[in-house]
């Protein structure tokens, strides 16, 4: 496996494990959604800062590229898991 896809499988598994966690702790959605966002950049930064042992030349690019994908999942997860507590609530009054 090259650098380049275990950087996007490191950054897919920041932006899953931030988002699930940030959605079921905090109960604001956009708030949750910003803070995963921003979390899964920032580490995945950090983690290639440390691997490369310099700052990338391109690190404002990758940045917005990191940021774009991390809010488009955090977006969707936090989706999926609105309906899913929106789902068990619903079956809970019933």
């Amino acid at each position: 496996m090259d650098e380049g896809t275990l950087g996007i499988f490191i950054l897919a598994a920041l932006i899953i494990g931030f988002s699930v966690v940030c959605h079921w702790k905090i109960h604001h959605f956009w708030i949750a959604t910003a803070l995963a966002t921003l979390s899964a950049t920032l580490l995945f930064q950090v983690i290639a800062y440390i691997q490369l042992g310099y700052l990338d030349p391109f690190f404002l690019t990758a940045f917005f590229v990191s940021v774009f994908w991390a809010l488009v999942g955090a977006l969707i997860i936090g989706y999926l898991m609105r309906r899913k507590k929106q789902s068990e609530a619903s079956n809970d009054a019933i």
